[in-house]
C-alpha cells in the first residue's frame, strides 16, 4: 500500500476561498488540479510499504504530542520555480503556522524514524499543492493574497490509491493533537 502522513485543510471557509481560487484558474489543459476533497499538508511521505510497516507506522504516529495551532494560508509558489512550474501551491504564513506545522513535521518524522519507518527525507516545506503542470506548456497563475486561516487539530496516516481519475485517500489512522 501507498501511504503518508498529512493534515487535512478542513471543511470551512478557508477551504471554500481556496475551492474559489482553483475554480478562477478556468479551463488551464496544461494543469491538473487537486480535488478539494484531496487538499492537504504532506507531513511525510512514506511510498509503498506493507501492512507491518503501517502498523508500525500507526504506532509511532499515536506518540506524537503537539498542541493544536492556527495555520494562515497565503501567496502562491511554484517548484521547482515560476519559470518552469511543475507544482503550483499555497504557502503558509512563517509567523502564523508555518513554523508549527515544521515542527509537528518534524515530531512526526522522529517517531517514524524511531520506529524504523522508511520515509522521504527531503527537507520539509509548508504547502499546499493546488494542481500539477502537465507537458512543458505553461501560463499565467494568478497572485493571491491570503486565503485565511484554520485550526489544525490533528493529522492522519492515509493510504492512496493511485486511480485514472485521481488518486483517493483512505485514513488508516487519526491522530488528535491536545
Amino acid at each position: 500500500m501507498r501511504v503518508f502522513v498529512a493534515v487535512d485543510l478542513p471543511e470551512g471557509d478557508t477551504k471554500e476561498r481556496v475551492k474559489a481560487y482553483l475554480e478562477g484558474l478556468g479551463d488551464k489543459r496544461w494543469l491538473k488540479p487537486v480535488s478539494p476533497n484531496n487538499l492537504h499538508f504532506t507531513l511525510a511521505f512514506i511510498g509503498e510499504v506493507g501492512d507491518q510497516v503501517a502498523e508500525k507506522a500507526k504506532r509511532a504516529l499515536i506518540q506524537v504530542k503537539h498542541q493544536p495551532f492556527e495555520v494562515e494560508l497565503s501567496g502562491i509558489g511554484f517548484f521547482p520555480d515560476e519559470r518552469r512550474p511543475r507544482v503550483i501551491w499555497i504557502g503558509v504564513s512563517e509567523d502564523k503556522g508555518g513554523r508549527e506545522l515544521e515542527g509537528l513535521a518534524n515530531l512526526v518524522r522522529d517517531k517514524l524514524r524511531e520506529a524504523n519507518v522508511p520515509y522521504d527525507s527531503k527537507p520539509f516545506t509548508p504547502h499546499l499543492t493546488l494542481a500539477r503542470a502537465k507537458g512543458d506548456s505553461t501560463g499565467n497563475i494568478p497572485s493571491a493574497g491570503s486565503f485565511g486561516a484554520f485550526l489544525v487539530e490533528g493529522f492522519s496516516l492515509k493510504e492512496s490509491v493511485l486511480t485514472s481519475s485521481g488518486p483517493i485517500y483512505r485514513d488508516l489512522q487519526v491522530v488528535s493533537l491536545v
